[in-house]
């Protein structure tokens, strides 16, 4: 089984902390733990926007979505915003069986996805 490289880095465009978290590999429940954690210590240093960079993720399985929903509401919670980079058809037909892709956009670009945050 494969691990899940997870790559973050927090930047500041225009006034706003964003954090870009790029995932490679798949998706499981003690990676969903790591990515909690990281998104908490996001939050609470003033970081409340998220990019998840899914070009290198490799699954559509349930924790993925499961993730994507309590991120959402972690993020929301600090009237902050999530992005998707290039999510793969897979993530996209899943996300779309919840109604997810109606609440998290997606981007084909990390440019894209930036604009997304900044130019509401």
């Amino acid at each position: 089984m494969d691990s899940l490289e997870i790559k973050l880095e927090k930047q500041h465009y225009s006034g706003t902390n964003v954090a870009v978290i790029s995932l490679k590999g798949i998706l499981d429940s003690a990676a969903e733990a790591q990515l909690n954690k990281i998104i908490a210590e996001s939050l609470s240093e003033d970081c409340s926007h998220f990019i998840f960079d899914l070009s290198g993720l490799r699954t559509s399985s349930s924790p993925c979505v499961g993730f994507f929903i309590k991120a959402l509401a972690q993020v929301r919670r600090q009237y902050g915003q999530v992005v998707l980079v290039q999510p793969s058809g897979l993530i996209t037909t899943a996300f779309e069986a919840v109604l997810l892709d109606e609440h998290i956009p997606h981007a084909s670009d990390l440019e894209s996805a930036l604009r997304m945050i900044i130019e509401p």
